[in-house]
């Protein structure tokens, strides 16, 4: 059976990123604990115990908020919904109210939510493997050096892509954590693959669900209507007021009006601990400003002002920029690097970005598979995937060393360099594999 070196260099750098890069940092004195290996494990593992009808661990870093929120919504209160679980119980349920619409037929369904969750985390984790996978193949394929491909040998490149999703320690994290961070970026996948196939509306909706999730996604909105895309605007526009108003039928006014506080606290403080990686993370720490190396379960750190006012500028620049419609000759407004811009713009900006959020760069990396990238572009993709890809668990001993802290962000380092390579591929002409979704359909 021949193997093309398409494959061939794909397994290669599999093979270095994954199993030399971890065991190397394993010999160097990292525990395999604080490594992708274990998240990775984590999958296979609950796998194994349901299929073995074994007790399994669950995990509930976003369920248990939510559900302690939902329940609290659903039975007789006095003080409103934020004002009870977040100020008062200082648990961080961050989310909306209408985040709650998606764990509430399975809150119905029954009391042991968090196992059926995470199940379904599962279910999707592998469902974006899959997705990722076929996107990759796609994309590979259609270059003209690589059409010859047998079946054998596409079969094996498809498994292989596969397990480059399996062990994107973002995304693995999100799973082991318990986190709806992973239905986010199955809905993430999904409106990149609508958007490669030409398909507004159910991108639509698909940016409308996240943005029920986490409204800083709204934002795709507005990007839609000053790149005149109808159909994605209107489906869109429809999906997420459908979700609205159903959260307002179940659980009123009261919450969405008490959750604007929560945003102004967030906004105002975010988050120092070193897995926040994100602009105001990285001035948390510079100004050693709050807890670095343990989570803060209960509590946030506390307002500083030049914290705030960096993140904000910073925020601020890096939407305007995503926002602005492309001016270069010939570059489609639109087009799908256009997309992964605002999407991963949306991640970088936000005040709290935690490692988990970045599993939004997965399809991202795999449309650069397209295009046709200098040497100098291909290497700082290389460099940013290594990045993204692995957890790097020995930067915690800089923690409190003001200035050398700086190495612990090194994911939002990742993310900054994958959105500089999209704004140089946006202005090039389209591969024919990526549709350049450009000026038809106008408002």
């Amino acid at each position: 059976m021949k193997v093309s070196s398409c494959t061939k260099r794909l397994s290669l750098f599999f093979a270095f990123n994954f199993l030399v890069l971890n065991l190397i940092l394993i010999f160097a004195g990292t525990s395999w604990h604080e490594t992708v290996f274990f998240e990775t494990f984590i999958f296979v593992h609950r796998a194994a115990n349901i299929y073995l009808e074994r007790p399994v661990q669950q995990a509930a870093d976003s369920w248990d908020p939510m559900l302690r929120g939902l329940d609290y919504q659903l039975t007789p209160h006095e003080s409103p919904l934020y004002t009870q679980i977040f100020f008062q119980e200082r648990i961080k349920f961050q989310y909306p109210p209408t985040s709650l619409l998606f764990i509430y037929p399975v809150r119905l369904l029954t009391r042991d939510a968090t196992a059926v969750l995470d199940w379904i985390s599962w279910i999707f984790v592998l469902a974006i493997s899959v997705l990722i996978a076929h996107l990759g193949l796609q994309w590979i394929d259609k270059q003209p050096e690589n059409t010859a491909a047998g079946k054998h040998d596409r079969v094996i490149r498809f498994l292989i892509l596969m397990l480059y999703s399996l062990t994107f320690y973002p995304l693995m994290k999100g799973l082991s954590l318990g986190q709806i961070q992973t239905w986010i970026s199955l809905l993430i996948t999904l409106l990149v693959f609508a958007w490669w196939k030409n398909k507004e509306i159910p991108a639509g909706i698909c940016g409308a669900l996240i943005a029920l999730i986490k409204p800083q996604y709204l934002l795709l909105l507005f990007w839609g209507l000053l790149r005149r895309k109808t159909s994605f605007v209107l489906t869109f526009a429809i999906t997420a007021g459908v979700g609205l108003c159903l959260s307002l039928v179940l659980f009123g006014f009261e919450p969405l009006w008490n959750y604007f506080g929560v945003l102004q606290f967030l906004s105002e403080h975010g988050e120092a601990y070193r897995a926040n990686q994100s602009v105001n993370g990285l001035l948390h720490r510079l100004f050693l400003n709050g807890e670095i190396l343990t989570f803060e379960k209960f509590s946030f750190p506390p307002f500083h002002q030049a914290v705030y006012q960096g993140t904000l500028l910073s925020s601020i620049v890096l939407v305007l920029l995503a926002i602005r419609r492309p001016q270069h000759a010939g570059t489609a407004s639109g087009n799908l690097p256009d997309l992964a811009i605002i999407v991963l713009t949306i991640t970088i900006a936000s005040p709290i970005a935690w490692e988990h959020h970045y599993a939004a760069l997965l399809p991202i990396f795999a449309m650069l598979i397209a295009f046709p990238l200098q040497r100098p572009q291909k290497l700082l993709l290389l460099g940013a995937y290594v990045f993204a890809s692995n957890y790097f668990a020995f930067t915690k001993h800089f923690s409190y060393t003001a200035g050398a802290n700086l190495i612990q962000s090194y994911l939002l380092v990742s993310g900054l360099l994958v959105l500089t390579i999209l704004y140089r591929v946006r202005s090039q002409a389209c591969p024919d594999l990526i549709p350049c979704i450009g000026e038809e359909h106008r408002i």
